[in-house]
């Protein structure tokens, strides 16, 4: 599993949900395996600022997960979330392929393309 770099964008609300100002995370997930690898048990969360703050899913701005991945295959999914311009020095990023695995954890602090530290 990899995360891509983190990208700002506004995140259009699907019904139901609350949109705005957000990140969208690449999520590479691989199977490596010699049988297809369920992608039933698959969640992504992510935090932000000093507190943790769990972070919003917009699932409209978010890719459908297949149900499964054939041997040596991988896929890219992006998830979106919704994230306060000025909270975003911060985050931790949660991939959880289900039971039987780690969970990976990536944790830093967002930069702009040109590589300076910023909130977005």
């Amino acid at each position: 599993m990899q995360i891509g770099a983190l990208r700002a964008t506004d995140l259009e609300a699907g019904p139901g949900e609350i949109g705005g100002s957000g990140i969208v995370v690449p999520v590479t997930v691989g199977n490596s395996t010699g049988s297809d690898l369920s992608l039933s048990g698959l969640v992504v969360t992510l935090t932000y600022g000093a507190d943790a703050v769990p972070a919003s899913p917009v699932d409209s701005a978010s890719d459908a997960v297949p149900a499964s991945i054939a041997p040596g295959d991988a896929v890219v999914l992006e998830y979106g979330f919704v994230v306060p311009v000025d909270q975003r020095g911060s985050v931790s990023v949660v991939v959880d392929s289900g039971a039987g695995s780690r969970a990976a954890v990536f944790q830093g602090r967002l930069r702009r393309p040109d590589g300076v530290p910023t909130a977005f």
